[in-house]
């Protein structure tokens, strides 16, 4: 199967929307997370920015991902056991936001959304 990449320009131009996305939010007094864009070559997608939060207990890095997902009104999913994430749209591009912990909480808490 041969994959159809977005045109050069339409590319600069997707990367473009989300570091401008990338660079308000880092404007914002939110957890730190280590920052890529991805899926900017897919014609049929307008891109994300994907950050990985890392912090030095499950805890804070389950906390990490609650303040993130109250600023983009969405609520976290436990994608597997150990990977807790939370995606929603910010200015056109997908921001999502996800923590590899040990070991999912026995009761994880909710967390409440603003909309």
């Amino acid at each position: 199967m041969t994959f159809v990449y977005a045109d050069p320009d339409v590319i600069r131009q997707r990367q473009t929307a989300a570091a401008t996305v990338l660079v308000k939010l880092l404007a914002e007094q939110l957890p730190q997370a280590a920052w890529g864009i991805t899926d900017v070559l897919d014609p049929s997608n307008p891109g994300e920015i994907d950050g990985q939060i890392s912090e030095d207990s499950d805890d804070a890095a389950v906390t990490a991902v609650k303040a993130w997902a109250r600023r983009l009104g969405a609520a976290p999913e436990w994608k597997t056991d150990t990977i807790l994430e939370v995606a929603a749209p910010v200015d056109g591009i997908t921001v999502i936001v996800w923590t590899l912990i040990s070991q999912k909480p026995s009761s994880p808490a909710p967390v409440a959304v603003s909309s």
